[in-house]
């Protein structure tokens, strides 16, 4: 059994503890509609000495909690900011991490002892990690360098009410030739939401793919099971559903599956940029090959079907021995150095030569010939392997 888990992404935030304010709810409800406003007392306090990526800096910080709101609504509040911190604070650009959330203030300054009223219009967002929703909006000061630490900042949390998402948007599997595979993919659901109002719709494409989903505690996942031995050889493509029966919300994921490749390169996409260390102008890609084993031709290592049969269980390991690389009939300089087992990075030059060499060509032919070509030949391996991947520069 061949299974591929895919865990939940998580949201990452500045590391350091920074001086809290104080956030509390003006109004009584928690639940607020897109034609409320709600008010909202934030607390601004002495801030902290704080370690950023340029020194040290004071830096107020405030979790304000928006409560249970409901997804793909728009809900306003009013943040009344009450800067306790002793000095002024003067900003010149307020920068929002989400365009969920929309921030509308008079003048440019946070005055000492004084309630400076913030209007701030939230688009709930109709995904979110477990349910929750997380933003921050940073008040900067001259320095616009936003590797620096703001002047202040506000976190912005909410529970929300509502969402069907599968967490993750688009996915491309290979599995292995021969077996059975499992693909699990997390789903978030949140009231009024249910799980046993959730339905799967798939294309016809996918009628031998096994969909189900199971809920394990307090978590939902989409589960796929693909038999090897049914699946086309060009592979599958499609967008399965989530329906819930109950409030017509949906949620898709655009699935590719694809027998397991000899090479798998990443990027797909290259993309050639100019180094730092650049004498000559030329640009340079970076690409990771991986060797597939149980998905390499066969060549001298199965030519004796016993002794094929005695190594069945053994784990192969293959080495390149000549790799060349083209764009169009040019050869392209490489660099590639063996990371570990069937892993390997190469590094691709252009010369400004090739360069323009591409830029004069028609448009119509630069598109057929925007792809670099690959020429890989394993250590005792009979047969060379031709890939192909698109590049940009």
């Amino acid at each position: 059994m061949f299974q591929i888990l895919i865990p939940a992404f998580r949201r990452l935030f500045p590391i350091g503890v920074l001086a809290l304010f104080t956030a509390t709810l003006a109004g009584q409800s928690r639940n607020v509609g897109p034609e409320l406003v709600t008010d909202i007392n934030v607390v601004v306090e002495s801030p902290e000495l704080v370690e950023g990526l340029v020194g040290y800096a004071a830096v107020p910080r405030a979790t304000v909690d928006l409560g249970l709101v409901m997804s793909g609504e728009s809900h306003r509040f009013k943040l009344n900011i009450n800067n306790m911190t002793g000095q002024d604070i003067v900003f010149r650009t307020i920068s929002v991490s989400c365009a969920c959330g929309k921030i509308e203030v008079d003048g440019n300054a946070l005055p000492s002892g004084v309630i400076t009223p913030i209007e701030l219009t939230y688009n709930a967002p109709r995904q979110g990690l477990e349910g929750k929703s997380d933003v921050r909006i940073s008040f900067f000061g001259d320095d616009l360098d936003m590797k620096s630490l703001p002047l202040a900042e506000l976190r912005l949390t909410a529970s929300l009410a509502g969402i069907l998402s599968i967490d993750q948007a688009a996915s491309l599997f290979e599995v292995p030739k021969a077996g059975v595979s499992t693909l699990k993919f997390p789903v978030t659901c949140t009231d009024p939401v249910r799980f046993d109002a959730l339905k799967i719709e798939k294309p016809l494409a996918f009628a031998n793919v096994k969909t189900e989903l199971i809920e394990e505690g307090q978590y939902v996942s989409l589960v796929l099971v693909v038999d090897s031995a049914t699946l086309p050889p060009e592979g599958l493509r499609g967008r399965i559903d989530l329906v819930d029966t109950m409030s017509s919300r949906r949620a898709d994921i655009n699935i590719a599956i694809e027998l397991q490749k000899a090479i798998s390169i990443s990027p797909h996409l290259l993309r050639f940029r100019v180094p730092e260390e650049s004498k000559d102008g030329a640009l340079r890609a970076m690409a990771l090959l991986r060797l597939n084993p149980e998905a390499i031709p066969t060549g001298k290592h199965e030519r004796d079907e016993d002794e094929v049969a005695d190594k069945k269980t053994e784990v192969r390991s293959f080495s390149i021995g000549e790799l060349a690389c083209f764009l169009g009939d040019e050869p392209v300089r490489t660099e590639w150095k063996a990371l570990s087992g069937n892993l390997t990075r190469v590094d691709l030059f252009l010369d400004q030569k090739q360069v323009e060499q591409f830029r004069k060509m028609p448009i119509d032919d630069s598109a057929v010939t925007r792809k670099i070509k690959w020429q890989i030949k394993l250590i005792d391996v009979d047969l060379p392997l031709f890939l192909e991947t698109d590049f940009l520069f």
